[in-house]
């Protein structure tokens, strides 16, 4: 560890975060459009969505694609003074479960967004800026367990994260929502 533990957290954690930015992206880029399904397959859960028309399969795979491409990129910088984890051994399952674990995260706070009646695409603070990283954390359990402190400091960082990327965001014209 660098001495710098939400720094080695970020870094550990980084393909999560970019996993979390990919659908939005590939979404805006019209890409992979072929795959733009409903992960719900328009299931109804009484009058409400089961996730939402905003959860896809398209977001789903460009998040693991995202969350690889990253941990490739750390497998080839490794061995850094940030690494938690040996990269060159692991990079392909980290990144396919910190994909995967983002994303999923993510869509099972959709499930409960859509139960309590929040609009979808609508905030709801702190839950959209946690969903990820508590994915993200519980998908790399078969690698790596943090420890409660840790976890906690590493969602916490995440969270922190999330609300200065989409406060810049918001700044330069590109999101409507402040959160």
């Amino acid at each position: 560890m660098s001495g710098f533990i939400a720094v080695d957290l970020l870094y550990l954690l980084l393909p999560a975060a970019v996993a979390n930015m990919a659908p939005v992206l590939v979404r805006k880029w019209n890409l992979l459009n072929f795959l733009d399904t409903p992960l719900d397959g328009g299931l109804m859960v009484g009058s409400k969505p089961l996730l939402g028309t905003h959860k896809t399969l398209r977001g789903l795979v460009s998040g693991i694609i995202a969350g690889v491409c990253v941990t490739g990129l750390q497998s080839l910088l490794s061995p850094t003074r940030f690494d938690l984890v040996n990269y060159p051994d692991v990079w392909l399952i980290l990144g396919i479960l910190l994909g995967a674990g983002a994303l999923i995260g993510d869509a099972i706070k959709s499930f409960f967004k859509r139960r309590v009646g929040v609009i979808e695409g609508s905030p709801w603070v702190p839950f959209d800026q946690v969903d990820f990283g508590i994915g993200a954390i519980i998908f790399i359990l078969p690698i790596l367990w943090l420890g409660w402190p840790l976890s906690v400091t590493a969602i916490a960082s995440l969270a922190l994260g999330h609300i200065l990327i989409v406060r810049l965001g918001h700044a330069l014209g590109w999101r409507k929502e402040k959160w």
